[in-house]
């Protein structure tokens, strides 16, 4: 209960702000525009400081851009969306979402394996809150990796139904959603692993936390990790995490195959 309310508050709080946020964005922004524009017209060519003072405008842009992707992310966590549920080819939608991130694999050398059962990349799922979080999740592999690290993408079914570990704690924290029926081979595995940096052992247990971020100012929102927890449990799913300081980070995530509705 107490946990419900929280997320209510905060759900109540995170609209408020994105609204009043986003306007004085859009005027910040359409002034830098303006001022790079007279900056950058023959008048201006001879003034000593232009280029301090492009340097400064784009720095405003990108801060702009910073805050418009926070309030962009709270309204989406916040804001009530009819799912969209059919069948998801896992490593399709796996592929395609690696292709949205090649530039930055291929910046850093970084190997990717996808290990998939072939009987473990089908689901009935919502595949735009599937790939958002794979997104997500691939996107923190990323950054978490020097150059020539490693990725590994792997699904498997668990071969019976008392191996699955956690089924009455489908949800952090004791959450629930729809009411579910569950049996053997019900679930899918996903698990997203790589050999980074690590997280420390302290910091894991606020990883999925609004707004908490170990990335440097311009790079992360905290809000990444909070959102792919929301979007598992919406699904019916469970996620949780394993890392180790200069070894890496694996992230486990189980979803139903098929979710009957019963409310």
């Amino acid at each position: 209960m107490v946990e419900t309310e929280r997320l209510v508050a905060i759900g109540t709080m995170s609209t408020g702000i994105a609204h009043e946020i986003n306007n004085p964005l859009a005027i910040i922004n359409e002034s830098a525009g303006f001022m790079k524009e007279v900056i950058e017209t023959p008048e201006m060519s001879a003034f000593s400081r232009k280029g301090d003072l492009l340097l400064g405008i784009e720095k405003i842009e990108k801060s702009v851009k910073r805050a418009r992707r926070i309030t962009h992310q709270l309204l989406g966590h916040v804001k009530k969306q009819d799912s969209a549920f059919s069948e998801v080819n896992l490593e399709m939608l796996t592929k395609e979402t690696l292709d949205l991130l090649k530039k930055d694999i291929e910046d850093k050398e970084i190997s990717v394996e996808l290990k998939m059962e072939s009987n473990a990349k089908l689901l009935w799922s919502d595949p735009y809150q599937i790939r958002q979080v794979l997104i997500n999740l691939l996107s923190n592999a990323i950054h978490a990796l020097s150059k020539k690290g490693t990725i590994t993408i792997l699904t498997t079914i668990p071969d019976k139904f008392s191996e699955i570990d956690g089924l009455n704690r489908l949800h952090k924290n004791g959450e629930s959603s729809a009411c579910l029926e569950w049996s053997e081979e019900s679930f899918l595995s996903l698990e997203i692993r790589d050999n980074g940096i690590g997280i420390p052992k302290e910091n894991l247990g606020k990883i999925f936390d609004p707004f908490f971020t170990t990335k440097s100012f311009d790079q992360g929102t905290g809000l990444g990790l909070f959102v792919v927890h929301k979007i598992i449990s919406g699904l019916g799913g469970q996620i949780e995490v394993e890392s180790t300081v200069g070894k890496g980070t694996s992230f486990f995530i189980k979803l139903p195959r098929h979710l009957e509705n019963k409310t």
